[in-house]
């Protein structure tokens, strides 16, 4: 749209594309889901607050970006779009590159972890259902997983 405001195939090719990019929401948050699978508190403050952002950013983005007097080059709002996509893509490396620490990281935690279990004696004691007013966090996750 800052090429041809005035050309109707441009201006539907933009719309189009920046439909389209509402559909990197979903991939957004599908991909949050996958990446804090194994602590389900961790899941639900990222997943509630990824949620409530976007709220909060729609609430206002189209009053300050896409106001009426400024149609139809609409400059405020194709430069915000265009800032906010580059920085998207910045972001996304951002996380994947967390992501993939992460991973890398996992075995030695779980090592660290199964050894932790082991010196405690949790792993009886939960196979058998006796700390379960002592540890709830611990049962739930790990059977909620183990099934």
């Amino acid at each position: 749209m800052l090429a041809k405001p005035y050309t109707a195939s441009y201006v539907f090719a933009a719309q189009y594309l920046g439909g389209v990019a509402y559909g990197g929401q979903t991939v957004f948050f599908a991909w949050a889901n996958n990446v804090c699978f194994d602590d389900l508190e961790e899941r639900a403050v990222v997943l509630a607050s990824m949620n409530m952002f976007s709220n909060a950013v729609n609430a206002w983005w189209l009053i300050l970006f896409y106001a009426a007097d400024t149609v139809p080059e609409f400059k405020k709002g194709n430069y915000a779009m265009l800032a906010t996509a580059i920085a998207s893509g910045f972001v996304c490396g951002l996380i994947r590159y967390l992501q993939v620490r992460d991973e890398k990281r996992a075995p030695l935690v779980d090592a660290v972890t199964n050894e932790v279990m082991k010196d405690l004696d949790l792993e009886e004691s939960i196979e058998s259902g006796e700390n379960l007013k002592h540890e709830p966090n611990i049962v739930s996750v790990k059977t909620h997983y183990s099934s």
